[in-house]
């Protein structure tokens, strides 16, 4: 009996977290799910964060005090809690179960949707990740601008829940016949390395963008960032993206990016920033449930 007392004391506890701005009502379909699934892993607590201010609190005042934070949400609420808990040495062990229209932050972990982020967890192996920073902000997975990487913002919450993912491509096409031309110029550690003029430009941290992997030999774990850019070209090189070639590609672990100063970034899908940035790759920042294979 004692033993028995000994084990559920030294069980591990998780946060929950859970986001009203997407997926609200679809995780609670899943509730009993979860509860099934991670129960005998963890002492479960659940929290519906209300904004966004809520969810970084909440996981602020979680490390020291739980193992793991499972997170359900989109690709902004990732991004917001990362930018937490990646500045906190005693933060808990990040756990996403997606929740996101594409999820591209959530395939860096190899999880796809709330079930393969179930199966992620029970196998428990847990990964070291890198996060890019930039200022009082960070990104995970992309920082971008020009060219089609303003549709993750600029998309209504209601027709994303309502079309899915086809919301992006149907926006993507509009800007197809409006060619973009902004002049750049990227310096990193070794000095100038782009001066010229682009029609989009992404930093990625992985191999993912828009659904799509087209940076095949990304990863999330080298201490370095990709830089892919797309000259101006015919459709703002959206063929560039369908068949994953014809980019420029740089690379960089402390990168200045001089853009005009009306120019928006996109972090992780949210808006973020005007014009010029420095930006830095911090080695192994995050700890999180992965599968194996992403970090291969």
């Amino acid at each position: 009996m004692e033993e028995e007392r000994e084990t559920i004391t030294n069980r591990k506890k998780a946060l929950v977290l859970y986001s009203t701005n997407t997926g609200h009502i679809a995780f609670l379909k899943h509730k009993d799910e979860v509860d099934e699934a991670l129960s005998p892993i963890f002492d479960l607590t659940y929290f519906e964060t209300k904004s966004r201010e809520e969810g970084e609190t909440a996981a602020r005042n979680s490390c020291g005090q739980y193992d793991a934070l499972i997170l359900y949400g989109g690709d902004g609420t990732l991004n917001n809690i990362i930018n937490v808990l990646s500045r906190y040495d005693n933060a808990p062990v990040l756990a996403y179960l997606g929740g996101g229209t594409l999820n591209d932050g959530g395939k860096n972990f190899g999880v796809k949707n709330l079930r393969s982020g179930l199966k992620v967890i029970k196998e428990g192996h847990i990964g070291d990740f890198d996060v890019i920073r930039s200022g009082d902000s960070s990104f995970f997975y992309l920082g971008g601008f020009g060219a089609y990487m303003d549709v993750s913002y600029v998309a209504k919450r209601r027709m994303k829940k309502a079309f899915g993912r086809f919301v992006y491509y149907l926006l993507c096409i509009k800007e197809v016949f409006f060619i973009q031309r902004h002049k750049v110029k990227i310096t990193n550690e070794d000095g100038v390395i782009y001066d010229g003029k682009v029609c989009s430009l992404s930093i990625l941290n992985g191999k993912w963008l828009g659904g799509m992997k087209v940076n095949g030999k990304g990863k999330v774990d080298d201490g370095k960032a990709e830089i892919l850019i797309v000259k101006p070209r015919l459709f703002n090189g959206f063929l560039r993206y369908i068949f994953h070639r014809g980019f420029v590609r740089l690379s960089g672990k402390n990168i200045k990016i001089e853009i005009p100063e009306d120019q928006d970034w996109c972090f992780d899908g949210e808006k973020g920033p005007k014009g010029n940035i420095e930006i830095e790759v911090v080695p192994h920042a995050l700890k999180a449930y992965c599968s194996p294979e992403v970090l291969k």
